[in-house]
């Protein structure tokens, strides 16, 4: 298991085409700035369900920041396709116990707990939130 991990993430992540695209197809922030514009455009023009493909390319661009910001070395390729090997090396890493990993990942639980709580408050008593 571990030789296929430093394989997957060690080479094919960085060195093979397949991997670097598919990864980065909705990763890299130009792509789905690119995609972003063309869902707007659709939209604008009444495009029936580019409204969704806005929301859903909006998504995209919010979680590869968080990405490019919580990766030290192994984030999102920033000028894909244009740049095929520029990764912003942010200092903070959710995994990486060198780069704040471990005080990221108490955050991030203590988020999900309170994601959870907030949704599941929500569900409980719907008359609260104006539905």
């Amino acid at each position: 298991m571990a030789k296929t991990f430093r394989h997957v993430f060690g080479f094919l992540f960085y060195q093979h085409p397949v991997w670097i695209v598919l990864h980065n197809f909705l990763h890299a922030p130009l792509v789905i700035l690119s995609l972003w514009g063309i869902a707007a455009v659709g939209a604008k023009r009444k495009v029936r369900g580019a409204h969704w493909f806005c929301w859903f390319f909006a998504a995209c661009l919010l979680h590869s920041t968080v990405d490019v910001l919580t990766h030290n070395d192994d984030g999102p390729l920033l000028f894909f396709p244009l740049d095929w090997g520029y990764r912003f090396s942010s200092p903070v890493s959710y995994w990486d116990p060198d780069h704040y990993g471990r005080p990221f990942a108490i955050f991030e639980v203590l988020l999900d707990l309170g994601l959870a709580g907030f949704l599941l408050s929500r569900r409980a008593a719907p008359e609260a939130w104006g539905k």
